[in-house]
């Protein structure tokens, strides 16, 4: 069900950011308002995946986009894992064994932060692979990329 929120959100999101951040003109006050509840969906999107759960122990993956945050977590969490093969010291070549060859791993297009549930060591665990800052593909996208930050520090979060 999780997953298909997030596609719906993101889909939302995608369609509408066009419309937002044209620059010849002022956005019409209904493109804004459905930004406005979009925002508020992504708020209930967040606080589901924090809290539906009663995890108590987080992981955040963060930085710039296309520095390869979902890569390691993809790395470290798919089943089975990723295989790497190294050929010397100078050379690497990683040989990636997708265990759903027909789907691709999550790249860095999303908008909203993908959030897996592990064991480590007998605690269960919310890994957060957040989107990328600085993304350059809207202005509107970015403002959302900016609330998930946001809505990530605010003090009365317990993560």
């Amino acid at each position: 069900m999780k997953i298909m929120i997030y596609e719906r959100i993101e889909k939302k999101v995608a369609e509408l950011a066009p419309r937002l951040d044209v620059m010849t003109t002022s956005p019409i006050a209904e493109d804004v308002e459905k930004g406005l509840i979009l925002l508020e969906e992504v708020d209930k999107y967040l606080t589901f995946s924090a809290y539906a759960d009663n995890f108590k122990m987080n992981i955040v993956v963060l930085g710039t986009i296309g520095r390869g945050k979902s890569t390691v977590v993809s790395c470290l969490l798919e089943d089975p894992p990723i295989v790497f093969h190294h050929e010397s010291k100078l050379s690497r070549v990683v040989v990636a064994k997708s265990p759903t060859p027909d789907v691709p791993f999550s790249g860095s297009t999303m908008f909203l932060p993908v959030v897996k549930h592990i064991t480590l060591e007998n605690e269960f665990v919310a890994v957060w692979n957040m989107p990328g800052s600085q993304h350059t593909c809207s202005p509107f996208v970015e403002s959302v990329v900016h609330y998930i930050y946001r809505w990530m520090i605010k003090d009365d979060k317990k993560l």
